[in-house]
């Protein structure tokens, strides 16, 4: 809740107090109460959440002006209700805050554009036009030394639309994250030389920008991340020519997940094995059917947009042109997008590594071991899926292998959405504050690549063993 916001509301509350004092001169706090709200809006700080504050505010402010007097019974049921709208307003306001994502700590600046590929031999699956291709859009985010351009607003109003759509919301419902200040710049100038690369896949059906906290920093220290957003599989996409595109209900009610009888059975023997012999038995069953089909298609996205580099890094039109280091070139991402990450690193040797931030491994992982540089890095809360990724990793345990597990944290621990939505029972996060997790993630993430991307001599197993929150991971 930010400070005029907090302010609003305890006057409010006096205001409501001072209902049943006895005093002159109370249209004194009438004006009070106007010039606060005035200079709330003068602000541009007003946003839905104190909706009850404000309707209230008004009515008190009527109050005092005309001097009404009613019965104290009234009163007492008015005040009632008033407190509780104030109550609720609060509540709302810091569940759903104006918030601050962590600064970056690195010597660039970060600059962020947008990159629209369209893959013309790859038939788009999702839909049903047999004419359809494939079509990515990509947040493109770099080092810059620019500090006067605009600085870009959080989230896109598509992925906004997206997200209100989800949860059955007014379109307009989440404006109020104009007010979140960000630490990137619109279309800023790229900073001179050439810069390694990383390709990030964000979680299912997610805001696929709402990762900056995982994102800014790595730019910050000198990496260019291509974030893709994967169409009907997101919460929106708009393309250059104005199309917008929503998460498939449809096509993922019919086709997602692959559960069936055989994958349901799987499960509860899983569950229930008595060994490791028969977990493992389960987990081939599981891996080779549940999410496979999602894993592979976002796992063709990544080598698609791998496939475009070469030629938009010599395409002198390309902001990026001649900067990025296509030798030095990564994957990472969360979720079903970490799980896409690690796919696509198996058959791809330009990938030189890869990272999975909490993802059940779905897909060809656990019959096609991992050959270069990796980690998982998982929650500490459980979920309603088994986690079958132990005996998934068990053949891609080597010495370039980091199995690791995130303590007091949940799934969303790996995103923005702990920022965003501050209540623990909604946003899927553990106990760890935010500010935390996210730290501890970038500080393993930058470590990881400057070692196996940059070749950098660091002990990254040392600084594991001395983390706060990082533990390596036996099988459990």
């Amino acid at each position: 809740m930010q400070l005029i916001e907090a302010a609003l509301a305890l006057f409010v509350s006096i205001q409501l107090i001072l209902l049943f004092i006895k005093k002159k001169d109370k249209q004194v706090f009438a004006f009070i109460g106007l010039g606060l709200l005035a200079f709330h809006f003068i602000l541009g700080e007003g946003r839905w959440q104190m909706a009850f504050i404000y309707l209230v505010e008004i009515i008190l402010i009527i109050i005092y002006l005309r001097n009404v007097k009613t019965k104290i019974v009234w009163r007492v049921v008015g005040t009632f209700f008033a407190l509780i709208g104030t109550a609720a307003s609060v509540i709302l306001s810091t569940t759903l805050p104006v918030f601050s994502l962590p600064e970056s700590s690195g010597p660039y600046q970060v600059g962020r554009s947008e990159l629209y590929i369209k893959v013309d031999n790859r038939p788009e699956t999702i839909t049903d036009n047999a004419t359809d291709k494939r079509e990515l859009m990509i947040n493109l985010w770099y080092p810059t030394k620019v500090t006067d351009a605009t600085n870009g607003k959080y989230l896109p109003a598509v992925e906004r639309e997206g997200f209100a759509l989800k949860y059955g919301l007014p379109a307009g419902a989440f404006s109020y994250l104009d007010k979140v200040s960000t630490n990137h710049q619109i279309n800023a100038e790229p900073a001179k030389g050439e810069f390694p690369v990383l390709i990030f896949s964000p979680g299912f059906y997610t805001p696929a920008s709402g990762y900056l906290s995982v994102i800014e920093e790595l730019v910050s220290h000198g990496f260019v991340v291509f974030n893709l957003i994967t169409p009907y599989e997101t919460m929106g996409i708009e393309y250059p020519d104005g199309r917008k595109v929503y998460f498939d209900h449809a096509f993922h009610n019919a086709n997602s997940w692959n559960w069936n009888d055989e994958v349901a059975e799987a499960m509860e023997t899983f569950q229930n094995a008595p060994d490791d012999q028969t977990a493992r038995e389960a987990t081939q069953i599981i891996v080779n059917n549940y999410g496979a089909d999602i894993v592979k298609r976002w796992a063709m996205d990544i080598t698609n947009l791998i496939d475009e580099l070469p030629a938009l890094n010599s395409n002198t039109s390309f902001p990026l042109a001649g900067k990025l280091n296509l030798n030095q070139l990564a994957t990472y991402g969360h979720s079903i997008g970490g799980a896409a990450a690690m796919e696509a690193a198996i058959f791809d040797e330009r990938i030189k590594a890869a990272v999975n931030l909490d993802g059940s491994q779905w897909g060809s992982l656990m019959n096609n071991p991992l050959n270069k540089p990796g980690a998982l890095i998982s929650s500490s809360l459980t979920n309603a899926i088994p986690d079958v990724n132990p005996f998934i990793f068990e053949a891609s345990l080597g010495s370039t292998f980091y199995n690791l597990k995130l303590e007091n944290t949940g799934h969303s621990n790996f995103s923005d959405i702990p920022y965003m939505v501050r209540l623990p029972q909604l946003n899927e996060a553990g106990s760890l504050a935010p500010e935390k997790a996210t730290y501890t993630v970038n500080k393993f993430l930058l470590n990881f690549f400057n070692k196996h991307l940059l070749n950098e001599n660091i002990d990254l197993r040392n600084i594991i063993a001395n983390d706060d929150y990082l533990t390596m991971r036996n099988k459990d």
